[in-house]
């Protein structure tokens, strides 16, 4: 994020409260600005806002209960704002974020177990029958787009009444999962070797770099001595009046 002036002109903070709710949807929670930002970036992004400091923190947690009244309590600010439509979508992706955290720890979960341990805050578009069944849809929707990996099982077990058909969620562990907030992606040795790579041209570039500063700071001294010299010519120091011009 660029800032062309010192002075923190109102787009600045309106960009940065979209941008907390966009990371919210895509990743669970926000990410720090780079080290070598403005400080102006730093200051907007995690001191200011206040509201939306607050929801990224009952997001980045998993807390839907307060999420839920703390939305319910703030929704004129949100609507002030113009961005109801992006915390909507934040509430939406919620439960997303809960089934990537899921996947890290568990291996195989009932449907059933699955979905009294997730949060649909925000179920207005399509009405399900039952939870169990959006629970359901939303593991075939994760998977079909590739965020999860994971496979749906129907597994017959004994029950009071008899047997019956019971449909489990199976995680597939250490594999990719939605957003980056809450797990952890393989490290693969392609993705080692071209972070070494951009690694060792970053040091080489810094290396240039210190070395031109010094070249500059031993040209800077010589102007210096320069303009001193030329200032004491055209003052007219008689010692230096004496020494020959080539």
């Amino acid at each position: 994020m660029v800032y062309p002036s010192s002075e923190q002109h109102p787009l600045f903070f309106d960009t940065a409260k979209k941008l907390i709710l966009v990371q919210l949807i895509m990743f669970g929670t926000t990410s720090i600005p780079p080290k070598y930002s403005s400080s102006a970036a730093h200051k907007i992004l995690l001191q200011e806002n206040k509201e939306y400091q607050t929801l990224k923190s009952y997001y980045s947690y998993l807390d839907a209960a307060n999420i839920l009244s703390y939305v319910s309590e703030h929704d004129e600010i949100f609507l002030q704002d113009g961005n109801m439509y992006l915390v909507n979508k934040a509430l939406e992706a919620f439960p997303r974020h809960e089934v990537a955290k899921i996947a890290t720890v568990y291996v195989r979960l009932p449907i059933s177990r699955l979905a009294g341990m997730i949060h649909f805050l925000a179920l207005r578009n399509k009405v399900w029958s039952t939870v169990e069944e959006a629970t359901l849809n939303l593991i075939h929707d994760m998977i079909k787009r590739d965020q999860i990996d994971a496979r749906v099982e129907d597994v017959i077990k004994d029950g009071p009444t008899g047997r019956f058909k019971e449909k489990v969620v199976v995680f597939e562990p250490n594999k990719k999962s939605y957003g980056d907030a809450h797990c952890s992606r393989p490290v693969h040795a392609d993705i080692i070797k071209r972070e070494s790579q951009n690694m060792q041209r970053l040091k080489t570039y810094i290396s240039s770099i210190t070395k031109l500063q010094g070249e500059l700071q031993a040209l800077d001294q010589e102007l210096r001595r320069c303009n001193a010299f030329t200032s004491k010519v055209c003052h007219g120091d008689p010692e230096l009046r004496r020494v020959p011009l080539l």
